[in-house]
């Protein structure tokens, strides 16, 4: 008896932890540009409101992601962000 071999493929979910609460930034701000958001984002930081975990001395903010690694979020990363997402039309 031959059994044909079976190959299962497993997706990997990208978890966007940032999102929702960049969204939250945006609305509070009243504008997607980097610095108002960066200002809101920076308020939610020192509040340390999940998924952050305050403000590192390089200037970026410091959250931890899906995986429960501790990262740091920059404010050109940020821009690279909203470029994308405006790009997407959101």
């Amino acid at each position: 008896m031959v059994l044909d071999s079976i190959q299962t493929y497993r997706l990997a979910a990208r978890t966007d932890i940032l999102g929702p609460v960049i969204e939250k930034a945006i609305k509070n701000a009243g504008s997607p540009t980097t610095a108002s958001v960066y200002l809101e984002l920076r308020s939610l930081a020192l509040q340390e409101e999940p998924p952050f975990k305050g403000f590192s001395d390089k200037g970026a903010l410091s959250y931890t992601s899906a995986n429960g690694e501790v990262k740091l979020l920059t404010k050109e990363a940020l821009h690279k962000r909203l470029q994308r997402r405006a790009a997407k039309g959101q």
